[in-house]
């Protein structure tokens, strides 16, 4: 070999050595900014779907909360009703002192759905088109991130529990701040903050028994973070629970029965594969579940009385992937376990609340790739596991796959139908009767109208169920049905006295007993996802 074509060789692999160091900069790069790319446009999608998006009684209760409470403190009190800690409506509260429009909610949740995009993208291990298909599905991208609620900050807080978790005992400090938050989101971050502070606390105990020295080094943090925790533990509980007088989900269950096993079995099927069946109706409803939009006749296809074996099944089948990590894997049992025993004993609750149950399921997974798998003595069962974890994200390609699908359904007729036809409502009420004075506002039930109340930006409306004016709904037992007639005689007597005609709001069904007073229905809001949000507008005059 000359020295001639030596020199090239040497260029040439020279040259090869710099184009791979450029191609792994720029890789490097790419990896860096592709979570803010892909985040942002995660965000203004959603955003665009939330801007499509009439928001229904539950999303505007929160806002009227916050929107008429003069201080924070106020806000507490008043919400002490709703069985939520306070966190998303004092969130809200100084935004809603800025403006009365509750779009300013949606673009604050859009926000929080955005930052656990990135948070997820960013910092957890999974790969990156797992990382796409998670944020792609039901909960991540439509539940939880078009429907303005408290449940998008129980995901950011968790993912950044995530995030810090692989040095959790240094870390811990933080982590139980974070833990601290999450008290104050819902009931069901609650239940999982209580779950994971007892693992975490025996998994200190068995990792430092033996290692003194090293206990040392994090027993004050572990010990300042769990004194947070249970002071997050104490106020979210304090919050939450009823007063004496409250009118709303009161009742405990303790009774074991076949029907009440096969309904709260099914939330596994609901959390899980949440696939809406193809109809404009399809919110809060599960195509698996459901008999066949063509043959109403049919059966289900999970029949019922397989809802527990079917449920209980899914469970442990996810639970194979964590063998070789049993923390995690116990720790998703159980809170899986305590979810289940919430929705039996308490309350049944809703998709988003059946949500947990796959929340809790990735969280685990994600905190599964900081411990170190346990090795078995048994060559075939070690190998048959090890391949298992190895690969355990892809165990669960199937569940990502119909979260997707389950997006794609929700997504389609939310961005085509109405969801609620208040704000259609409130905004004819507006171009009709843009002078709020010339007018009472009066609606026979509270909870059903609440979105109209806050999207026309009215300070108050008549109730007839409480038989008094407010905005927000104070679930108290004063709120009796049956006493329409009563209170539609008092408030026509108000709008005799005050010589003004009412502008009445029936949802669901039209109203048909106005007492004393002459009715003309004037417009009428059907067709909406949310069936109980349909509207019918009254013009009531008094008799003369």
């Amino acid at each position: 070999m000359t020295e001639e074509s030596i020199k090239t060789d040497t260029c040439e692999a020279t040259s090869f050595k710099v184009l791979c160091g450029r191609a792994a900069t720029a890789w490097r790069k790419i990896r860096f900014i592709l979570p803010w790319l892909l985040s942002v446009l995660f965000t203004v999608g959603v955003g665009m779907l939330a801007a499509r998006h009439e928001m229904w009684r539950d999303e505007i209760q929160a806002w009227l909360l916050s929107r008429d409470a003069t201080s924070p403190w106020a806000l507490l009190h008043n919400m002490r009703y709703e069985g939520h800690p306070g966190l998303w409506h004092l969130i809200l509260w100084p935004v809603a002192q800025l403006t009365w429009n509750p779009a300013a909610m949606q673009v604050v949740h859009v926000l929080i759905a955005g930052a656990s995009a990135f948070i997820l993208l960013r910092f957890s291990p999974f790969p990156f088109f797992i990382k796409i298909m998670i944020l792609c599905g039901y909960f991540f991208a439509y539940e939880w991130a078009v429907i303005s609620r408290n449940y998008a900050i129980s995901v950011v807080i968790l993912f950044s529990i995530c995030a810090l978790f692989e040095k959790r005992w240094k870390r811990f400090p933080y982590i139980a701040g974070l833990f601290f938050l999450l008290c104050h989101t819902n009931i069901h971050s609650i239940i999982v903050t209580i779950v994971l502070t007892v693992f975490l606390m025996i998994e200190f105990a068995v990792a430092y028994a033996a290692k003194a020295r090293s206990a040392h080094l994090y027993i004050r943090r572990v010990a300042v973070g769990l004194l947070i925790i249970l002071a997050g533990l104490a106020t979210g509980i304090k919050q939450t629970a009823p007063p004496e007088d409250s009118g709303f989900a009161t009742t405990w269950t303790y009774k074991w029965t076949k029907a009440r096993r096969n309904s709260t079995a099914n939330r596994v099927i609901r959390a899980l594969l949440p696939v809406p069946p193809d109809r404009p109706a399809f919110w809060n409803s599960n195509r698996f579940l459901i008999p066949n939009k063509d043959s109403p006749n049919s059966e289900p296809a999970v029949p019922v009385e397989k809802h527990t074996r079917y449920g209980v099944a899914l469970l442990l089948l996810l639970t194979i992937p964590f063998f070789k990590r049993p923390w995690p894997g116990l720790a998703y049992i159980c809170i899986s376990f305590a979810l289940l025993s919430f929705f039996y004993i308490k309350y049944p609750g809703s998709m988003r609340h059946h949500g947990f149950l796959y929340l809790s399921l990735i969280t685990m997974l994600w905190m599964s790739y900081h411990y170190t798998p346990w090795k078995l003595k048994w060559r075939v069962p070690e190998n048959i596991l090890s391949f298992a974890d190895k690969y355990r994200v892809l165990l669960f390609l199937p569940i990502f796959a119909v979260q997707i699908w389950g997006a794609c359904v929700a997504i389609k007729y939310e961005w085509n139908e109405t969801f609620s036809a208040a704000k259609e409502a409130a905004e004819w009420i507006g171009n009709e009767y843009p002078d709020p004075g010339e007018v009472i506002y009066a609606a026979p039930s509270g909870p059903y109208v609440t979105a109209v109340v806050g999207y026309l930006q009215a300070e108050s409306f008549f109730y007839l169920d409480s038989g008094d004016f407010g905005s927000y709904v104070t679930w108290d037992k004063s709120r009796r049905g049956g006493r329409n007639l009563k209170t539609m005689r008092k408030l026509a007597g108000i709008a005799k006295e005050d010589k003004k005609p009412v502008l009445f709001v029936a949802t669901g069904s039209p109203a048909r007993n106005f007492a004393q007073m002459k009715s003309t229905k004037l417009a009428s809001f059907r067709g909406a996802i949310e069936g109980s949000e349909n509207c019918t507008i009254y013009l009531l005059e008094h008799r003369d």
